[in-house]
């Protein structure tokens, strides 16, 4: 037999048998990349946690809703060119540190309603330097993947 002679076809049981690995693999992939995402915001959330706890306290309130613009923007045309400037709606949120003067501070960690009381941490070297404390970690995206990727690992290894 020549090396450029094709291979004998494929029974459906052998391709039947590499479509499930593949399903299995791929939900393996999956999973273990919601691990490393999950991994990744709990990591930030103990971070957020950690620079909170060494840093002055305050009570804050969300004095306004504003849209803010964002570098870059997220849709462009098949040039690359910006279709239209990228913007977020955020909570602008008013405290008075220790040493009297009021600050603020935008965060997406609030609820946009005007009048919402937060728990402030702020750097008193540096009171612009603040955040809200009341933080949930961001798992969603990673929930969301781990259960698709054992739906899909399931799935391969329950065929038959």
């Amino acid at each position: 037999m020549s090396a450029c002679a094709p291979s004998p076809p494929r029974s459906p049981r052998q391709s039947r048998t590499l479509a499930d690995s593949a399903l299995v693999a791929t939900g393996a992939a999956a999973c273990a990349a919601a691990l490393v995402f999950a991994w990744g915001a709990l990591r930030g959330q103990r971070a957020h946690a950690e620079w909170c706890a060494a840093r002055a306290r305050a009570d804050g309130v969300v004095s306004r809703v504003v849209e803010r613009r964002v570098n870059g923007s997220f849709s462009e045309d098949a040039g690359g060119m910006p279709t239209d400037p990228a913007s977020i709606t955020v909570a602008v949120v008013s405290f008075r540190a220790a040493n009297g003067v009021d600050y603020e501070f935008d965060t997406q960690e609030v609820p946009l309603e005007v009048g919402t009381a937060v728990a402030v941490a702020y750097d008193p070297a540096l009171p612009s330097d603040a955040r809200a404390i009341a933080r949930t970690p961001k798992v969603g995206c990673a929930a969301i993947l781990l259960l698709v990727g054992a739906a899909l690992a399931i799935y391969g290894l329950t065929r038959s």
